[in-house]
C-alpha cells in the first residue's frame, strides 16, 4: 500500500513539473519588445500638418469655384458651426445622420 502511494506521489510531482515547463514556454499573450532609436513618421508622403489658429480654426482658400463639389467625411456629436465671410458665395448643404455631409459652392 505504501509503494502504491509513493509511486502515485512521485508521478504526480513529475507530471506537475512537466506541466509547469510546458505552460512556461507557451506564449498565450505575445511579448512586446521596445526598440531604441527614433520613432518613424507614420504620415504618408505628400501629407503634412495643418496649421491651426489660436482659437482652433483653420484658414481655407478655394481657388476654383466652378462646380466645386467636395465630400467631407466628418463625424461629430455636437453642432457644427460654419461662418461664411464672403456673402457672394451661395451654399447648399444636405445632411443625413451617419452619412457624408455634401457641400456645394455656387458662384
Amino acid at each position: 500500500m505504501k509503494v502504491d502511494f509513493y509511486t502515485k506521489a512521485i508521478l504526480t510531482v513529475i507530471a506537475g513539473c512537466l506541466l509547469i515547463m510546458v505552460i512556461r514556454d507557451l506564449s498565450i499573450v505575445p511579448k512586446a519588445h521596445a526598440t531604441e532609436g527614433s520613432i518613424p513618421n507614420s504620415a504618408p508622403l505628400g501629407y503634412g500638418l495643418v496649421p491651426l489658429n489660436d482659437d482652433g480654426s483653420m484658414n481655407v482658400r478655394v481657388s476654383n469655384f466652378d462646380e466645386y463639389t467636395n465630400d467631407v467625411n466628418v463625424r461629430f456629436n455636437d453642432e457644427l458651426k460654419v461662418r461664411i465671410t464672403n456673402s457672394e458665395i451661395k451654399t447648399s448643404m444636405s445632411n443625413s445622420f451617419g452619412n457624408v455631409i455634401r457641400v456645394k459652392l455656387e458662384k
